[in-house]
């Protein structure tokens, strides 16, 4: 007779009887439950108002076995942006004659997504082309001596490459130097411009009607 099946020493074998209780012997903790979601209000009244539009018409039974499909819906649905997925549920509820699945409005989200997306992408890959395209064209211009200094390439809002004529940009009124201003001021008084420059060099709106305080003239002479 074989002693050894008592030996406490032995590995155990393959397919062997270890008696009806087994302790555990390591540390791993038994799994818990997973905390229930967190729905947010909008998704609840979208779910709520998709159930009322597909409401059964059977007896009691029928209407608790709509509302536990419905809220196991809501749960499917509760990391949807709401904005998206009631979109969703307008295109559906106007073209098909049975409650959605979760599957099938997260597949309509998806679908928008990506129909707002994929042509974004694709005039922004359409820009990129095109700036790398109009910076050395425009950089070539500007080394070749003979090349017309007057226009450049640029992109339109659609990112097609178009030339046009430089922009001439005026300078802006305000600050200027202040060693400036009685000769600015003199030729804004000579052309009626609305306008005069004071000691700090900024620009100021002249008061209708009012006297010019920048001309020499209406300065008041002391005895």
């Amino acid at each position: 007779m074989d002693d050894s099946w008592d030996d406490p020493t032995r590995p155990p074998q393959a397919y062997e009887d270890l008696g009806p209780t087994r302790h555990l012997t390591s540390n791993v903790l038994p799994l818990r439950r997973s905390q229930p979601k967190s729905v947010p209000p909008r998704i609840k009244l979208l779910i709520a108002d998709l159930g009322l539009r597909y409401r059964p018409p059977g007896g009691s039974t029928d209407l608790e076995a709509h509302a536990s499909a419905l809220a196991l819906l809501t749960l499917d649905v509760a990391d949807l942006p709401h904005d998206r997925l009631e979109r969703a549920i307008n295109t559906w509820v106007r073209s098909e004659k049975w409650m959605p699945k979760a599957s099938e409005l997260v597949a309509l989200c998806q679908s928008q997504q990506r129909a707002e997306f994929e042509p974004r992408a694709a005039t922004a890959a359409k820009h990129d082309q095109a700036t790398a395209f109009i910076d050395s064209r425009n950089a070539m211009m500007t080394s070749e001596p003979t090349a017309r200094k007057d226009i450049e390439w640029f992109a339109d809002a659609n990112g097609e490459r178009k030339l046009r004529f430089k922009r001439v940009v005026a300078p802006p009124l305000g600050l200027i130097n202040p060693r400036d201003v009685d000769r600015l001021n003199r030729a804004l008084r000579k052309f009626g411009a609305p306008f005069r420059y004071n000691r700090a060099a900024y620009d100021f709106d002249l008061a209708v009607g009012a006297s010019d305080p920048t001309d020499p003239t209406n300065e008041v002479k002391h005895p």
